[in-house]
């Protein structure tokens, strides 16, 4: 199983229930929650709406490829009401549910799908801050040489 840490963000409806429903439905996937972050509510940007987000992280273990656990987290998003994108269009705006894959275990890909690390998550506090909350072993390894 690997360690996986996935980003959660709302701003549309009742944003505290869709995140909830976001943890219920990728536990029902088979996703072991291990640690949820506190929701942070920030700004929407790229053009995201008008509401404030509610946004949250969570670590998780899954056996789930990164491939297998996108599309489950597609999956949820438009089981909670959020449309696809169209082809070749961003995912940015409003939505109801909008789940990240941050990381996936040690491996790091692209694909025209998903790439892993995030691209864009180093660059968003929303995200950051959560997944500070998180994040197993910090974010600073210990070195084998002393001072």
């Amino acid at each position: 199983m690997k360690t996986v840490y996935l980003a959660l963000g709302s701003n549309l409806g009742d944003r505290l229930h869709n995140l909830r429903f976001a943890l219920e439905k990728l536990e029902q996937s088979g996703v072991v929650i291990e640690a949820k972050s506190k929701i942070y509510a920030a700004q929407s940007v790229e053009g995201g709406g008008e509401g404030d987000f509610f946004n949250a992280a969570i670590r998780a273990r899954t056996s789930l490829s990164a491939l297998q656990l996108r599309e489950v987290c597609e999956n949820i998003e438009a089981e909670a009401g959020r449309a696809a994108p169209a082809r070749g269009q961003h995912r940015s705006g409003a939505r109801c549910l909008d789940i990240d894959i941050l990381l996936f275990g040690d491996e790091t890909f692209a694909t025209p799908e998903l790439e892993i690390p995030h691209p864009r998550a180093l660059r968003r506090n929303f995200v950051l801050l959560p997944l500070l909350d998180v994040l197993q072993g910090g974010w600073i390894k210990e070195s084998e040489e002393t001072l």
